[in-house]
């Protein structure tokens, strides 16, 4: 059997386009940035891995999990060691609305963005869970990621200035 070598450096998908195109976007334009600490749940690894991308080239340190359970039980290893939680709401194992809740009785301040493809997931009234502080629909532009992201911050900077042990 004859072997073919590849001449090709690398393997092209569209996960890898968007990073190089968000790399690009993050050096050419004035996005906010931040030195807080992201924890990031989703049950689909590569948008983990875009996210985790994106709000590290915006300076922030960003934790990624793909299991809600696993998410929780980082949480609760040590609740102040994240700033924010961005989590999908559609996931097996547990809901994103359900480990928030879990979140916030652990502690009930940690802001929380909501992530979602599908819109009618999103509650009404972002009221029903307290610390749910915003909502980013998928697919969303890095300008409306990092907006949305710092936004959330700062308010909950404003709200509680000891909000976490690193900022």
């Amino acid at each position: 059997m004859k072997r073919v070598q590849s001449t090709s450096s690398g393997i092209y998908s569209p996960i890898m386009e968007y990073k190089e195109k968000a790399s690009k976007q993050i050096e050419e334009s004035p996005l906010p940035t931040g030195k807080e600490f992201i924890l990031f749940v989703d049950d689909e690894p590569q948008i983990g891995n875009i996210v985790k991308d994106i709000l590290e080239g915006l300076g922030y340190t960003v934790t990624t999990k793909s299991d809600s359970p696993k998410a929780l039980k980082l949480f609760q290893k040590d609740p102040f060691s994240f700033d924010l939680v961005i989590t999908d709401i559609n996931m097996p194992n547990m809901t994103g609305d359900r480990l928030a809740l879990k979140l916030m009785e652990i502690r009930g301040n940690i802001p929380i963005i909501f992530c979602t493809g599908n819109k009618e997931l999103i509650p009404e009234d972002n009221a029903k869970i307290p610390g749910v502080k915003n909502y980013i629909l998928k697919p969303f532009s890095i300008e409306l990621l990092a907006e949305t992201v710092r936004t959330v911050l700062d308010e909950g900077i404003k709200n509680d200035p000891g909000h976490s042990n690193h900022t």
